[in-house]
């Protein structure tokens, strides 16, 4: 029997594992219309977090080296190079950890993405583009976002069901789902705030159309980018190539660079 996903908090190491790629099967339905995203928030108020969530701005990525102890965006800085300068655990008191906490992911779907710790708070990505965010203290989930991605649209593109990870900037997580949305999540409530379609909407149901994000958005001057993957039919797994689109924020014109 598959054992959920779990994320696992540890005294003083926050670790975060990928399992191997699995697909899940569509249902053979027909196609229905989106639902609305819906947000499960935490059971009782938070009592460990205390500063404004996600308080990420370009001053703090652009000097997020001063501050090892966070982890605020994709990679951790802007270099990406996922490492962390921190010294207090080492190879010879690594093996006094012991588990603090952990916490079930409603998934048995392969789990790709690194969480960011922002300030107190974990905030991850699953499968199906799933938001969590939990009290890095205590493990209590704080919140939950469902973006209700039709499960159909897992027959019209390739390669898994996976997210890469998600992005913070000035009080919102963004994510970019796998029905090819980019969606902005307020931090302190779960709810989304926005969202826009990164192609083009009239033509969705073309053949010629089969897109899907599944990677980390990026934050460039006050702009959220996401990359969507185009796959080319009746070619499968050929990859005609990638669009990057940079709406403002809030979104007002989508503009792609083709």
């Amino acid at each position: 029997m598959l054992m959920p996903i779990r994320i696992l908090g540890l005294c003083a190491l926050l670790l975060a594992f990928t399992g191997c790629n699995r697909s899940e099967t569509p249902p053979a339905d027909a196609a229905t219309p989106p639902a609305a995203p819906t947000t499960t928030p935490a059971t009782a108020p938070p009592q460990a977090v205390q500063t404004a969530a996600a308080n990420v701005t370009h001053e703090r990525l652009l000097n997020a080296a001063n501050e090892p102890s966070q982890w605020l965006s994709y990679g951790a800085n802007y270099e990406e190079q996922r490492y962390s300068r921190l010294q207090q655990i080492n190879s010879e008191n690594v093996k006094d950890l012991g588990l603090a906490w952990f916490a079930d992911y409603d998934s048995n779907l392969s789990q790709n993405s690194t969480p960011l710790y922002i300030d107190g708070v974990i905030y991850a990505s699953t499968p199906w583009s799933f938001v969590y965010a939990y009290d890095a203290k205590t493990g209590q989930l704080l919140w939950k976002f469902n973006p209700k991605t039709p499960r159909e649209w897992a027959r019209k593109v390739c390669c898994g069901l996976v997210n890469r990870g998600i992005a913070a900037w000035n009080g919102k997580i963004y994510v970019g789902t796998f029905d090819a949305k980019l969606i902005a999540i307020d931090a302190k409530t779960g709810q989304e705030v926005w969202s826009t379609y990164t192609l083009d909407q009239d033509k969705i149901d073309l053949p010629t159309e089969r897109y899907s994000i599944t990677m980390a958005p990026r934050i460039a001057r006050s702009s959220a980018c996401a990359v969507t993957s185009a796959l080319t039919i009746p070619k499968p797994a050929i990859y005609s190539g990638v669009i990057t689109r940079c709406p403002a924020i809030p979104p007002t014109v989508l503009k792609t660079n083709r």
